[in-house]
């Protein structure tokens, strides 16, 4: 076995294929919650927006609409049924 180092184009010649060494777990993914950006709440349709070399993740939640109607209901406005 090879071990590939960094940078390094092995060959593939004679169907050699370098063994590369990776975690068993990401350090991230000890909690078991399966969520890697948040671990304390679930998100939905995430958009990253790139600001200055850093990025920002923006995401989705009910919560607003939650707290604005009391629960589970229904809003008057901004309801589409798709079929």
């Amino acid at each position: 076995q090879q071990n590939a180092q960094a940078g390094e184009n092995p060959s593939l010649q004679n169907d050699s294929v370098p063994y590369v060494t990776m975690p068993d777990v990401s350090p991230k993914l000890t909690t078991g919650d399966g969520n890697p950006l948040l671990d304390f709440m679930f998100t939905a349709d995430p958009t990253a927006v790139e600001y200055n070399g850093r990025i920002y993740v923006y995401a989705t939640n009910d919560q607003q609409q939650y707290d604005s109607i009391g629960g589970y209901g229904k809003t008057p406005t901004n309801t589409s049924n798709l079929w």
